[in-house]
């Protein structure tokens, strides 16, 4: 079975390449587990294509599935991603009795039973060099890093993918819309039932909220609901945000992070910072309503695609190496074994293990949290930077070291503590620090002492001492310090610039901050406020490639 296990990994690395491609508006939430069910069967056909011996540990697996069945998850959605992943262990026949499948999610299974085999067969050939469809377009086959690939053996595993996510798109997902739709109809029939759960629905509470849905799944029938509830309607418009915070309490538990609970009181606080932001003081408009949960689902298909290529530069830099041609080693290299079968004359046939590259250094994310962040948006977008940032290092296990600064450095996340709940809490009170209301915060907004900030962050940056570190600093308007100049900020970028072991940059946020350029020899300014995410990752990912 964990041979069967491995050969299905080892089939996603060959031919899953889903996360180049965009992800349907009206799919945001569920798009990435949809499409990740329906890859399982399609690499496992692949795997036992190219690899025939690998049958009988598919077969291993199937034998294990059947005999460990359980019940099926209460949620449609859940169901049907579970028969879709293990479908193509069956042979897409129906899942066997004991999973206790929904019949509303049988009939979404039979409906798309022929699009998910051909989503399924939508495969290179074995030999991974036969061509793309010929509707696939060339520009159709960039990633988010740039051009097109030009290896022949890519771009054949790039225009099969996209014919699969076509299927997906086009053929499976109307269906699975239809069970979200049902599952959400679920959620507001149950609510009509128990005042207790109309109280929490109409909560801030996410986690309250997601404990409800998970209750409405238990209670209601998928069978037992009428679809069609207009999108306006209150109750519809509540049950829609329970039900995407019971995704993404899901997400958190699957992937093995920690289940983050801040208190209610910390996040009505942060709510109140950004909505004084986001509201003229006169306004009669009611406050914008924000939580952590919110923003990191806004950042989820960043953080995907930014995590998928540092762990694959990670993996690179930390596999061992061997290399042939010495007269001792640790195993014979074949090759050179037939060779000197032929002629003795080299007897260099040995192969020696070579040490892994030296670690990388770490990342350090330095953020202005002076009062002028809280305009036009700007520290909404510093916080999903902040959060897209430690999602995607977290996961690809390289150091990172997060501060905020005003007249004194503000702690986020210190180096080698990772992205715990209290970090997660932390850079949501990023925003408190802004509006000068965070509880036993610094909340000095008037100032940001640049100069001194950046010398203390990089000299903990630095204390790890490896060969090449990242220094981010992202600020959006000149040095206004209680007990600096700004010459302390040209001192400190000075002495720092002539680091070989440093890589300093500026990220000027919003228009206006051409000024970054005179103080940062690395620079980018006039950052889009929308686009600060992105260009984080851009640079993330540049970095981790260069080294």
């Amino acid at each position: 079975r964990s041979k069967g296990v491995l050969a299905h990994e080892c089939g996603h690395v060959l031919i899953t390449r889903y996360n180049l491609l965009p992800t349907p508006t009206a799919a945001h939430e569920i798009w990435f587990p949809l499409l990740n069910a329906l890859e399982d069967p399609r690499v496992e056909i692949w795997m036992m294509r190219r690899f025939p011996g690998s049958r009988v540990w598919f077969d291993a697996v199937k034998d294990d599935v059947r005999a460990t069945a359980t019940a099926a998850p209460n949620s449609l959605l859940d169901q049907f991603m579970l028969g879709s992943a293990l479908t193509g262990l069956f042979g897409f026949e129906d899942l066997p009795g004991a999973f206790g499948v929904d019949p509303i999610v049988e009939r979404a299974l039979d409906c798309t039973r022929s699009a998910r085999r051909r989503y399924a067969d939508a495969v290179p050939d074995p030999s991974l060099v036969s061509p793309p469809p010929a509707a696939i377009a060339a520009p159709r086959l960039m990633s988010s890093d740039g051009p097109a690939p030009t290896d022949p053996t890519e771009i054949a595993v790039r225009g099969w993918a996209l014919t699969a996510w076509l299927i997906a798109r086009d053929e499976i997902l109307p269906e699975v819309q239809l069970l979200i739709e049902r599952d959400i109809a679920r959620i507001v029939a149950y609510a009509t039932t128990s005042t207790e759960a109309q109280t929490v629905l109409a909560s801030d509470d996410t986690q309250a909220r997601a404990a409800i849905v998970r209750r409405a799944f238990a209670a209601v029938p998928g069978d037992k609901v009428e679809i069609g509830i207009p999108r306006d309607d209150a109750d519809w418009r509540r049950a829609v945000a329970a039900w995407r915070d019971f995704l993404a309490g899901e997400a958190r538990r699957r992937s093995g992070r920690d289940r983050e609970t801040a208190a209610d009181e910390v996040w009505r606080r942060i709510r109140g910072a950004l909505s004084e932001e986001a509201e003229p003081a006169d306004s009669g408009s009611g406050r914008e309503d924000f939580d952590i949960a919110e923003m990191e689902r806004s950042v989820a298909s960043q953080v995907h695609e930014l995590r998928v290529t540092l762990e694959q530069i990670m993996i690179a830099r930390r596999t061992s190496r061997w290399r042939g041609g010495f007269r001792s080693g640790a195993g014979p290299d074949v090759r050179r074994v037939m060779r000197f079968d032929a002629d003795r004359r080299d007897d260099r046939f040995w192969r020696r293990q070579l040490r892994a590259r030296e670690p990388m250094g770490a990342v350090g994310l330095l953020v202005d949290l002076s009062g002028s962040m809280a305009a036009d948006g700007k520290i909404r977008a510093a916080i999903g930077g902040t959060l897209l940032c430690a999602e995607a290092l977290s996961a690809a296990r390289i150091e990172f070291l997060i501060d905020g600064f005003q007249d004194v450095l503000i702690p986020i996340a210190a180096a080698g503590e990772g992205l715990t709940a209290a970090v997660r809490q932390r850079i949501g009170e990023m925003a408190l620090e802004v509006s000068g209301n965070r509880p036993g915060g610094n909340n000095f907004q008037r100032y940001n002492d640049d100069g001194p900030c950046l010398a203390e962050f990089a000299v903990k940056l630095l204390a790890r001492r490896s060969r090449q570190n990242l220094l981010l600093v992202v600020s959006d308007g000149a040095p206004e310090g209680l007990h600096s100049t700004k010459g302390d900020l040209h001192a400190s970028v000075a002495r720092l610039s002539a680091r070989p072991d440093l890589a300093l940059i500026g990220l000027g946020l919003g228009e206006g901050t051409g000024h970054v350029r005179d103080f940062y020899p690395a620079a980018i300014a006039n950052v889009p406020i929308e686009n600060l995410g992105a260009e984080i990752a851009r640079i993330l990912r540049q970095h981790c490639r260069m080294l």
